[in-house]
């Protein structure tokens, strides 16, 4: 009996072995290319002569909006066959182009196929959707209620007029030589926008970062970031800067081109509240007086802790007069033959008047 079993042990052994070596064989003679060429996502564009608005709706892919190479709109994309990911729907309706997912509904043909489909995908960009304008074309309207994962759904504009745009981003939303003429963008992510025009627009972070570079900004307001950057800006009209308010050492960096710098009125902001400083630092107390006692007593915060707060100026910008008192830092400048202004209401922030070069 146990030689009877020895033998079938040592026969499922080698037969095992060899399937091995004949499925290995089969995959380095051209199977596992042919597998690929099977399995490799299906790859879709579509053209269109003339459309008016753009809507995204919880799409897991990355954004991108481009000029076009001729005079036509075209929306690109890829699928899995096997439903491995959130299937990409688009529709048309009346110049209005929707784009939606459907959520993945596992459907494999063999494991086999499923492995193919994992290759090729490493060939096929299948977390990003492409639109392009044609050049000179403007959209009137922009919607992206899109706050479904911040690592994936990130929104791209490069090279566009875009009349209204209407943004909730869990990703990265980068603008890049795009004019806004009104909108409401927010972003959970990082936002970056360089060489651009954005008119009568609010920006909210959501306590990340915003960076503003060689970009002209008119009646914007700029709120709940956690960093700004402002380089080599250009301000027209009522502009506010809005610090994220939970978040103590909040930083924003401004630097104007010469021009914007000689005409701009400025009226910064930046309170001293030692209690909500303690409080972000993990000290919490049910009155005044009892922080208050325990800041005497303990010394919970020190000047060590205070250094990075304040409105701090240097370069072309320490001509600017920044005045200090118990409650804070403050600076004003009036220009009144001009109508472009500044305002920046912040609380424990570092502010920085500054040449970034």
């Amino acid at each position: 009996m146990k030689k009877k079993l020895t033998i079938a042990l040592i026969t499922g052994f080698v037969s095992l072995i060899s399937g091995l070596i004949l499925v290995g064989i089969g995959f380095f003679s051209g199977g596992l290319n042919r597998l690929e060429e099977i399995a490799k996502p299906n790859q879709v564009q579509t053209s269109y002569t003339s459309l008016s608005e753009i809507q995204i709706k919880d799409l897991p892919h990355s954004v991108t909006i481009k000029e076009s190479t001729d005079g036509l709109f075209h929306v690109s994309y890829a699928n899995s066959k096997n439903n491995t990911h959130n299937t990409v729907e688009v529709t048309e309706k009346n110049g209005i182009l929707a784009l939606s997912s459907k959520n993945p509904q596992l459907s494999i043909q063999g494991i086999m196929q499923f492995l193919g489909e994992r290759l090729a995908d490493d060939a096929i960009d299948i977390y990003s959707v492409t639109i392009e304008v044609p050049t000179g074309k403007q959209l009137d309207r922009l919607i992206s209620n899109n706050a479904y994962n911040r690592y994936y759904d990130s929104l791209y504009i490069e090279n566009v007029h875009i009349k209204e745009m209407t943004v909730e981003q869990g990703g990265t939303l980068y603008l890049n030589n795009v004019q806004l003429d009104s909108g409401t963008l927010s972003s959970y992510y990082t936002t970056d926008i360089s060489k651009s025009t954005i008119k009568n627009t609010t920006i909210s972070a959501q306590g990340d970062n915003i960076l503003f570079y060689q970009t002209q900004l008119e009646n914007v307001s700029v709120e709940n970031y956690g960093q700004l950057d402002l380089i080599e800006g250009t301000l027209l009209g009522d502009n506010k800067f809005l610090p994220h308010e939970d978040r103590a050492y909040t930083v924003t960096n401004i630097d104007l081109t010469d021009q914007s710098l000689a005409d701009i009125n400025l009226q910064i902001q930046n309170k001293l509240d030692l209690r909500s400083l303690g409080e972000f630092m993990g000290y919490y107390y049910e009155s005044d007086e009892e922080w208050e006692t325990a800041q005497s007593e303990s010394s919970l915060i020190d000047e060590s802790q205070l250094k990075d707060i304040g409105i701090f100026t240097r370069d072309q910008y320490e001509k600017l007069e920044v005045k200090e008192t118990e409650d804070g830092f403050s600076l004003t400048v009036e220009k009144k033959e001009s109508k472009n202004k500044l305002s920046l209401d912040a609380t424990n922030a570092t502010i920085n008047f500054r040449d970034p070069k």
